[in-house]
């Protein structure tokens, strides 16, 4: 695994194998159960061995998964314009945490880990409103969408120039790892 950021008392990994999944509790989570993941671990375990491998970023604490985002390459292919294109299929943040920022924390490092545009298709008005406020347009608000979403209806697309934004706001966000001297 792969240390990304540190702040306060939560450190953000990328888990690089499946292994990786092994070193934490990860229980708490409740969201995903009702649409099919059963057990957490496994399921984590399961797309850390698919080809090309996902970005699975993970915020724990004292050992302890507290938040996590799972994002895959869009099969559909690149976008008009040739950049690729990733989807975010799931993010879940345990609901005492749930206001803290550290989901939003994990879809600012999941950008950085990225080439291209990120897609995502909120399954509930919360997430809806989550990931507008992220900076996620509906596809009707683009004057030419820059992927081809007609047959996704819902999907959200975060544009190139507000994931650059974004990213160059990191520094607000993890300022405990860039303050840290090695």
């Amino acid at each position: 695994m792969k240390v990304l950021a540190k702040q306060e008392s939560f450190t953000y990994l990328k888990m690089e194998n499946s292994d990786d999944v092994d070193e934490f509790k990860i229980e708490g989570f409740e969201f995903f159960k009702k649409l099919g993941i059963i057990d957490y671990k496994m399921t984590f375990k399961a797309w850390l061995r698919k080809f090309p491998r996902p970005i699975v970023l993970m915020a724990v604490r004292d050992h302890k998964v507290v938040a996590w985002v799972y994002i895959d390459e869009w099969a559909e292919g690149a976008a008009h314009d040739g950049y690729p294109v990733y989807v975010l299929r799931a993010i879940e943040t345990q609901s005492e945490l749930r206001k803290s920022k550290i989901g939003y924390r994990l879809v600012l490092l999941g950008l950085r880990e990225i080439v291209g545009y990120l897609i995502t298709k909120p399954i509930t008005p919360l997430a809806l409103k989550f990931f507008k406020g992220v900076g996620f347009k509906e596809r009707d608000s683009f004057r030419n969408c820059p992927i081809e979403l007609r047959k996704y209806p819902n999907y959200l697309v975060l544009p190139i120039y507000t994931k650059k934004e974004l990213i160059s706001k990191l520094d607000q966000y993890f300022k405990v790892l860039n303050n840290e001297k090695d």
